[in-house]
């Protein structure tokens, strides 16, 4: 610190100064002594020759020797005192020299200390002057910092405005979000009545149905006893005109027109009345389209050959409490695949309805099964969030793939080896059946806000077909865009089964979808146009399941009670 420094060399030179002044004290009175001795010496020596010597020469008598003994006695002891005298002086002397010498050493500590004062002096006078520079940069930055500081208030003034802008903007967000709700809420409600209305016009459909056999059975009835009176009355020699025309081809088409005046694209070929117990949950077709596989909630695989129009075989669960919720036929052989309610999948030879494999691992309902295009592999999805690939020729789980949502659906890509995935938060990802990665190609959205509960695969891989749980709308998902391509709805229109499933039609050009009321909605791909709805009687409930195939032109649909219709394209 050089104001500690300087503090110290001042308290130095003043002690040095003191110094001086004692020194100077003593040097005073040693040369006062000095002085005295010599006086005295001289003093002495002049007694000595005058009065001892020359008397002594002269004439010495008894009593002037006795006289100048005393004076000797005198003289000598005046001399004692002068050597004492002289000791002490040399004494002082020697005081004086180490004084003298602390002097010079004071002296040369007091040339340092100056020299040192000096530096010092020199490196304040530099400090200074760079303190001085300091302050005026410091005055500089508080100029600086007053403007940064008069920003900073401006600023501060607008972040208060912007802030109570953002307040008014958030109580107007919040007041639409209420306003939302509330008309979410009286949608829902309206959809409920809307659906409680349907049902109640299912029943009395049902009834209409009924009636209808009724009517035909009377009809029947009444023909014949109609032929009866004509038979009667041309035994008579009597004619009379047809009280029952017969029915026109116009009449005939009209039969086939539903609600909308459409005529229906898809022609009914067969009926599966209660084919399962309960209601179906999905159907798939072989490669070629010769069987078609259904699973219910009855735990039976049911397999069906469309062109005799016969059962094939069926395969029943060996737990009566376990569901098959899912069903794929294998591309290239002749195994069929299924996902259970008791967390396993169970892969069977279709021909001799043996168990080929049995995979565990899930810890939830598996929800999905699907074959891919590598020989061997096969892909699961469940509800405890994991999509897995499996070996099948092992029996081993390839990798597990933490999707963070419940995978709700599966479906695969015939000439790559990669599968598609729906899940119940909405989005719908692509995934690689490789081992090297775990991690989504793509991850699409905020597709709906309801899980979806299927995902297809178009023929020329480009699309997705997506329903959800919402039940509203059926939606079409570009894979080049990674986006919403179309999306459909219809007044009548609404689904929201766990298991509902939509498909894609002849070629890709449109889109298919079942009600909650029995019937069939179709959508033209490219307009987004409704190309018609029909319905069968047969169909009761929910329509759940759909399946179309390509070669041989049919269409599959199974229903919450168990039905299934085949339709003719």
């Amino acid at each position: 610190n050089p104001q500690q420094l300087i503090s110290d060399l001042k308290a130095q030179a003043q002690k040095s100064t003191e110094y001086q002044q004692l020194i100077q004290l003593f040097e005073n009175q040693i040369i006062t002594q000095a002085s005295q001795i010599n006086q005295m010496l001289t003093y002495g020596h002049y007694l000595y020759k005058n009065e001892y010597q020359e008397p002594l020469s002269k004439s010495r008598n008894s009593q002037d020797i006795q006289s100048q003994d005393q004076q000797n006695e005198k003289n000598l002891c005046k001399s004692q005192i002068i050597l004492q005298q002289q000791q002490k002086l040399n004494q002082q002397q020697e005081t004086i020299e180490k004084l003298t010498q602390t002097i010079e050493n004071v002296t040369q500590q007091n040339e340092n200390l100056r020299e040192k004062i000096k530096v010092s002096t020199e490196q304040n006078e530099k400090q200074i002057k760079k303190i001085l520079d300091k302050d005026d940069l410091i005055s500089k930055y508080q100029q600086k910092l007053q403007k940064n500081e008069d920003a900073l208030k401006k600023n501060a003034q607008s972040i208060i405005q912007l802030k109570e802008q953002n307040e008014k903007i958030l109580k107007q967000i919040e007041d639409i979000t209420i306003d939302r709700n509330n008309l979410l809420e009286r949608l829902l409600q309206e959809k409920q009545i809307f659906v409680e209305k349907i049902n109640i016009l299912n029943k009395m459909n049902e009834d209409l149905e009924i009636q209808k056999k009724q009517l035909d059975s009377d009809i029947l009835y009444f023909n014949t006893q109609k032929q009866d009176f004509q038979n009667q009355l041309q035994k008579q020699g009597r004619s009379l005109s047809s009280i029952f025309p017969q029915q026109t081809q116009e009449e005939k088409n009209s039969q086939n027109n539903d609600a909308q005046g459409q005529f229906q694209p898809f022609k009914m070929l067969k009926t599966l009345p209660k084919h399962h117990k309960y209601e179906v949950y999905q159907i798939s077709q072989t490669l070629n389209g010769q069987l078609m596989a259904s699973c219910g909630g009855d735990n039976q695989i049911k397999i069906y050959d469309p062109l005799s129009l016969n059962n094939f075989t069926t395969i029943q669960a060996s737990d009566t409490s376990q569901i098959f919720t899912s069903v794929a036929f294998a591309p290239l052989n002749d195994l069929i695949m299924v996902g259970s309610s008791d967390k396993s999948v169970q892969i069977y030879n279709y021909h001799t309805g043996k168990l080929k494999v049995q995979l565990q691992g899930h810890c939830d309902r598996v929800n999905s099964v699907q074959f891919t295009s590598e020989k061997d592999k096969v892909s699961t999805g469940s509800s405890d969030r994991l999509l897995k690939i499996w070996d099948i020729s092992k029996g081993s789980c390839l990798k597990t793939i933490n999707c963070g949502s419940n995978v709700r659906y599966i479906d695969y890509f015939q000439s790559e080896p990669h599968i598609i995935t729906g899940h119940n938060d909405g989005s719908i990802r692509l995934y690689s059946t490789n081992l090297q990665n775990n991690k989504p190609f793509y991850n699409i959205q905020g597709i709906f806000e309801g899980g979806i509960t299927c995902c297809r695969l178009s023929n020329c891989h480009n699309y997705i077909a997506c329903s959800s749980a919402d039940g509203f709308q059926i939606k079409i998902v570009d894979l080049r865009k990674l986006k919403v391509f179309k999306q459909f709805e219809h007044q009548f229109y609404f689904n929201n089964h766990e298991f509902n499933k939509c498909c894609f039609g002849s070629n890709d050009k449109v889109v298919l979808a079942g009600g909650s009321d029995g019937q069939i909605f179709m959508w033209d791909v490219n307009s987004g146009v409704n190309k018609g709805v029909f319905k069968n009687v047969n169909h009761q409930g929910v329509i759940v399941a759909l399946d179309f195939h390509n070669v041989t032109g049919y269409l599959y649909s199974g229903d919450s009670r168990g039905n299934i219709v085949i339709w003719n394209s």
